[in-house]
């Protein structure tokens, strides 16, 4: 780890007081002028860091740079960490790595992504600084159709984490959108790795975006997508990868799809089906069973439990496609 990164994890563990630059040189083994120097590399890269005369350095309340130390700092889970500037998707280079041996909870952040995705291919709005934007490499020891289940297990570490940063209400519409004060703010895609040979799964990623201070959204979506509000991004990272890491290390026992009902907005709703490539029709979303599929009631009074389709709530608050 480069110096300033080393510096960097202090100043985030003690954000409550200010780290003197003799303290941090015996720390590091390095002397007071290599300290000042990073942390005015790190001042550069849009950390703020107040100098404290006679106490030493302090990284202010209102620094949200981005950074593997700061997530790091807030993990409780041992993870590999990159953050990346820009990335063409978090996924894809997730994806990339898993392929290439990556451990297990390993997480690649970015702070935009110039191609986010999400389901059946739509963009994923991912400006400049203004969200989280990350996906988590896992190797959960399950079958392929127990590892569909990780797309609620995101949803419902979304959300929770949401609440516990934000104190506001965080909703989730089927399969894994999570909403926010009549807003979606959070979109989640993931993606299975097999084995070739096997079959088996060799790893899931797990990429997620939170718009956190986003506001000019695109014409197309300006209606329906909202932001959480201001929120560390480092420790809104740590606190869904935490979560999420709880739920696969338990995952075939689906403990986390009674948190996922409760949540889950349209449950009792009329609502319209849009199969992929089919005919929409109309239904009654009835429950969510332990796969983790919606069961509908057709107007015509036939059930149905549905994997992938879209949905679109017919008469309620949160009535978006």
């Amino acid at each position: 780890m480069a110096l300033k990164e080393e510096i960097l994890a202090i100043l985030e563990s003690n954000r409550n007081r200010a780290v003197s630059g003799q303290e941090l040189a015996e720390k590091l083994s390095v002397t007071r002028a290599a300290v000042w120097k990073a942390v005015k590399s790190l001042k550069t890269e849009g950390h703020i860091i107040e100098a404290v005369t006679n106490r030493g350095y302090r990284l202010q309340t209102m620094s949200d740079v981005l950074s593997a130390a700061g997530i790091k700092t807030c993990l409780k889970h041992d993870c590999r960490v990159e953050v990346y500037d820009k990335l063409e998707s978090t996924n894809i280079t997730a994806k990339l790595a898993a392929l290439n041996g990556a451990p297990a909870n390993t997480v690649i952040a970015a702070n935009c992504q110039t191609g986010g995705r999400g389901r059946r291919g739509r963009a994923f709005y991912s400006p400049q600084k203004s969200g989280v934007y990350f996906s988590v490499i896992l190797r959960p020891n399950v079958n392929a159709k127990e590892s569909v289940l990780l797309t609620t297990a995101a949803a419902v570490s979304a959300a929770e984490a949401i609440e516990e940063l934000t104190g506001k209400k965080a909703l989730i519409k089927w399969i894994n959108d999570v909403y926010v004060e009549g807003k979606k703010c959070v979109g989640i895609l993931s993606e299975a790795v097999f084995d070739c040979e096997s079959g088996a799964v060799d790893s899931v990623i797990v990429g997620i975006g939170i718009n956190v201070s986003t506001h000019d959204f695109p014409p197309e979506i300006a209606d329906k997508a909202g932001s959480i509000g201001a929120v560390s991004r480092n420790a809104l990272v740590a606190a869904v990868t935490d979560k999420l890491i709880d739920i696969c290390e338990s995952l075939p026992d689906n403990s986390h799809l009674v948190r996922y009902r409760k949540r889950c907005f349209l449950l009792g709703d009329e609502i319209t089906v849009m199969p992929f490539g089919g005919e929409k029709y109309n239904a009654t979303a009835l429950s969510v069973d332990d796969e983790g599929r919606l069961v509908v009631k057709t107007d015509s009074g036939e059930e149905k439990a549905l994997s992938n389709e879209e949905v679109s709530v017919r008469s309620n608050q949160y009535d978006k496609e």
